[in-house]
């Protein structure tokens, strides 16, 4: 209902099943939908691949499409207008379980480490 006439482009930073079932609905053509998660389906899924273990090289234009991405995060979380939800946090002797929650625990949001 926000988008009624779908959008252009959609991000997905997400990667779940409901995620992507959500941004094919929005987009007509899927190539114009970006993950950054599930790289290494996004040729069967039929999106594009700007990260998240893609086998296939990034082109020029998706370096630069990543990179306008990068400077926008950057400048919208200077202003306190990008907000990333945290899962966890575990100090870095931790690493191993940090490892095995993302790999087994799919939580909502980011996991830290620290030093």
């Amino acid at each position: 209902s926000v988008a009624p006439r779908g959008v252009d482009v959609v991000l997905d930073a997400a990667g779940t099943d409901e995620a992507l079932k959500a941004s094919f609905a929005l987009v007509a053509d899927r190539s114009r939908i970006g993950t950054i998660v599930v790289g290494r389906k996004a040729a069967e899924l039929g999106i594009q691949a700007w990260s998240g273990g893609s086998p296939v090289p990034l082109t020029p234009e998706q370096v630069e499409l990543r990179a306008a991405g990068l400077r926008l995060a950057t400048e919208l979380a200077a202003a306190g207008r990008f907000d990333v939800e945290i899962a966890a946090v575990f100090p870095l002797a931790e690493a191993a379980a940090a490892q095995e929650l993302s790999e087994h625990g799919h939580p909502r949001g980011k996991i830290v480490l620290l030093p």
